[in-house]
C-alpha cells in the first residue's frame, strides 16, 4: 500500500495533487467518520 502511494505521489505533479486533495479530503473525512474505522 505504501509503495502504491509513493508511486502516485511521484507520478502526479504536485500542483495537481494539491488541487485533488481539496476534493478528496472532505470525502475521506466523511468515510473515516463512519463506523468502519472506530478501532483506529
Amino acid at each position: 500500500m505504501k509503495k502504491l502511494f509513493k508511486l502516485i505521489l511521484n507520478t502526479i505533479p504536485r500542483p495537481l495533487l494539491i488541487r485533488l486533495s481539496y476534493v478528496i479530503r472532505p470525502v475521506l473525512a466523511f468515510f473515516l467518520k463512519g463506523n468502519t474505522f472506530t478501532d483506529l
